[in-house]
């Protein structure tokens, strides 16, 4: 959830404690707004950038929805420019999972990746270049990847990103990725250690 003043997000919205094996309609425990961290910002700011351009297309149904999800993305990248290292620290009274995460080159990648191709806006390209890395099966800690596929967009602008990449325009582990794929009787990237908690959500992306 956006703070709706300066653009930041809240880290998660959780329990106290797991509801345990119950249904969905059971899990009634008070729930609370949990810290603010730059890669929940940054997370939603590349969400929402592509929100944007999904619902551009039926502004007529939605009227001023694409704007209003653009200025929430803007607000968001504006907010971790201004905390580029906030990261979430669990409070002591809360026992759910923290979802931790220090490492956040490949949010900001994301982020910038997903604006860029909303707006067109240089200065996040240069971002983008300053923070991308060789991309791998990305994963919840681990996003890095999911910028540099918005990058094979049909849409013309995406060829910045993909200059960026080095030769061909492509990160270097690509080529590995895509042999891992060939080889999968899933066809695809995923290797054994990459199926744990979420993999499923992985494996759709």
């Amino acid at each position: 959830m956006q703070d709706p003043g300066d653009g930041g997000v809240y880290h998660k919205l959780t329990n106290l404690r797991f509801d345990g094996l119950v249904m969905p309609d059971q899990a009634v425990k008070r729930r609370y707004m949990v810290g603010r961290s730059t890669a929940a910002a940054l997370d939603f700011a590349a969400v929402m950038a592509i929100a944007s351009r999904v619902y551009a297309g039926y502004e007529a149904q939605f009227p001023g929805v694409p704007a209003r999800m653009r200025a929430a993305a803007e607000a968001a990248w504006g907010w971790a420019q201004a905390h580029p290292d906030s990261v979430y620290r669990q409070p002591r009274d809360v026992r759910t999972g923290d979802y931790g995460d220090e490492a956040l080159d490949d949010e900001f990648a994301w982020a910038a990746a997903e604006l860029y191709l909303l707006t067109g806006d240089a200065h996040y390209l240069e971002a983008f270049a300053r923070h991308a890395r060789d991309a791998d099966v990305p994963n919840w800690a681990d996003v890095g990847a999911l910028g540099w596929i918005s990058g094979r967009a049909p849409p013309a602008v995406a060829r910045g990103l993909a200059g960026c990449g080095g030769t061909a325009g492509r990160p270097a582990r690509c080529a590995r990725l895509a042999v891992q794929s060939r080889e999968s009787p899933w066809r695809m990237a995923m290797q054994l250690h990459d199926f744990g908690w979420g993999s499923n959500a992985v494996a759709m992306k």
